[in-house]
């Protein structure tokens, strides 16, 4: 017990008065016989370490609840001891954060994280340990190997020294917050905003940005501070009312509606007042006024996009001077062309009306003509010379023509004659009654007919057969007498603005029935197209081919009296085509 020559030990009591632990140190010394070295006595000493060991206890306890906070805090804490700066506590956020394992109390820190040694962060640690001052940084990127790749993460940091009794620094505490996500999105807002800086100084249109309370101008591109006549120096960094005092009136109300309904604001040829030149210049603009919204959707500026139309405006308002004194004029020349209208429908009435009864009335005369002249020739039969006869045939084919005329112009007074109300017509019909009407023609010529099926329409249907026997007759009249006419009729659906003629705009989308009668027989001149819709128009001697020249006239009567269209194409030789354009 006593071969080292001393004995120490601590012995715990209890106060019997108090019932409270006493704890002393007893330490004993043995001494011995000179000559025989044995142990003849014992010094003893001991002293009371009650209040030590109760120290002892609360540190412990200390550092237990420190320990306790360190490995339960949310953010990176680390206690790094001595010169060496070796790792004595780290929690499970900074171990996180380093992605190096959990084996780390214990080993230095530059063991860790030897990725560092070039990033300032030793000697940061080294100034906070050696002088006792604390370091901080913020916002500070940390380069740290994560799965062999280098990678840069954001911090907020501190070094913290810790001291002991004696008021020297032993160690080094190290706290962290990761703030990589928040200077992410800082730089993309930083990014975004130099973006849109960028965009709004490169627009090819006049364009500012104004923020704050007092809506300060923060941007304006070198389209935009010529409108307003002021340099950048004078505009940049005001508030837009200071900068242009002249238009507050104006632009204030403007500013209120947009900052409290946070909605955009359209102007369309707005006028605002300009200090421009060294002149007060009334000026309009169109554009928009954009609001800018803060992080919590409240409107806290505006960006305007603006376009001067002063020139255009004013231009506009000379020429809508002049054409009001226009239609002054034109107001008052429609009221005579109105008058000359009236007095010409009443004139063509009377003309039609006219047409009508004079067509009746020299049907009579014509047939009494023909009659008379028939009888005069049977009574004079032996005694007439050749010349009579030949006069006698003359006086009978001019009397036929005129019967053919009257009764063609008593046609062309019917299809004037509109009548009260349009009926579904089937142009199928209309054709087939044609056949029949021309079916000795059509057998004397050996004509061949092709029909494809054809639409059923409003309309007019004794006027619509009429047309069709106009068209059809004209070709059987002018076909060739070496080849049998070949005539085709077909039809299709269009759209007004895919028609092949020039319509108005508004019957663009209108649809129309495409007709077209097409025959191989002589055809015709393309500059004698128009012409030959008029009256009594012919291309051809009378001896050549039959007719009054009034045919053409009535079909394009009849397709003006269903609002339709009607133009001929052809070629000498060739054929012609008649198109007709009927709505649908």
């Amino acid at each position: 017990m006593f071969t080292k020559g001393h004995f120490s030990q601590e012995i715990r009591l209890i106060h019997a008065p108090t019932g409270e632990p006493v704890w002393i140190q007893w330490n004993a010394i043995a001494i011995r016989d000179k000559r025989s070295g044995e142990v003849t006595s014992l010094a003893t000493i001991s002293a009371n370490i009650t209040e030590r060991k109760k120290t002892e206890a609360a540190l412990r306890q200390s550092e237990e609840r420190i320990r306790s906070f360190v490995e339960s805090a949310p953010f990176p804490i680390g206690v790094y001891i001595g010169k060496e700066m070796r790792i004595e506590l780290a929690n499970q956020s900074i171990i996180d954060v380093w992605g190096k394992g959990n084996d780390v109390i214990g080993k230095r820190y530059a063991d860790i994280l030897p990725e560092l040694s070039n990033q300032h962060i030793y000697e940061q640690l080294d100034l906070v340990y050696t002088t006792g001052q604390p370091f901080h940084a913020k916002y500070q990127q940390v380069d740290i190997v994560i799965d062999g790749e280098l990678r840069p993460f954001f911090f907020n940091y501190s070094f913290t020294p810790l001291f002991d009794g004696a008021g020297k620094v032993y160690g080094v505490m190290n706290t962290a917050a990761e703030v990589t996500d928040l200077v992410m999105a800082r730089k993309k807002v930083e990014e975004s905003e130099a973006q849109f800086r960028h965009l709004v100084m490169q627009a090819p249109v006049a364009m500012a940005v104004f923020k704050g309370d007092d809506l300060v101008a923060e941007i304006a591109n070198d389209y935009y501070l010529p409108l307003v006549d002021r340099t950048r120096e004078e505009f940049l960094g005001r508030p837009l009312l200071e900068a242009l005092p002249e238009a507050r009136a104006r632009l204030e109300p403007l500013v209120k509606q947009l900052l409290h309904t946070g909605e955009p604001v359209i102007l369309s040829e707005y006028q605002i007042i300009l200090n421009r030149h060294g002149r007060m210049e009334t000026c309009y603009f169109n554009g928009i006024w954009e609001p800018l919204r803060d992080v919590n959707g409240k409107a806290n500026g505006f960006m305007v996009v603006a376009h001067e139309v002063t020139v255009q405006v004013i231009a506009r308002q000379q020429i809508e001077e002049i054409v009001a004194q226009r239609t002054h004029e034109l107001a008052q020349a429609n009221e005579a062309l109105l008058r000359s209208n009236q007095e010409l429908e009443r004139s063509n009435a009377n003309l039609e009306e006219f047409a009508h009864a004079a067509s009746h009335d020299m049907k009579e005369p014509i047939r009494k003509v023909l009659t008379f002249s028939d009888r005069l020739k049977a009574s004079l039969n032996t005694r007439m010379t050749d010349t009579e006869r030949h006069l006698f045939e003359r006086m009978e084919n001019s009397t036929h023509r005129m019967g053919l005329l009257v009764d063609d112009l008593l046609e062309f007074s019917h299809v004037s004659e509109r009548p009260l109300e349009m009926e579904e017509a089937d142009l199928n019909e209309c054709v087939h009654r044609v056949f029949t009407d021309l079916e000795l023609a059509i057998e004397e010529k050996k004509a061949t007919i092709r029909v494809e099926n054809l639409p059923v329409i409003k309309g007019y249907k004794r006027q619509l057969q009429q047309l069709f026997q106009n068209l059809i007759g004209n070709a059987l009249k002018y076909s060739k007498t070496t080849i049998a006419p070949e005539i085709t009729i077909t039809a299709r659906l269009v759209k007004g603005q895919d028609a092949p003629i020039p319509l108005l705009p508004d019957l663009d989308d209108q649809l129309f029935h495409w007709i077209t009668v097409s025959d191989n027989g002589i055809g015709f001149e393309q500059q004698y197209a128009e012409r030959i819709f008029g009256m009594f128009q012919r291309l051809h001697g009378k001896t050549e081919y039959a007719g009054t020249g009034v045919g053409l006239s009535i079909a394009r009567k009849v397709v003006e009296n269903h609002q339709g269209f009607i133009w001929a194409e052809g070629q000498e030789g060739e054929g012609a085509r008649f198109h007709i354009l009927l709505p649908a």
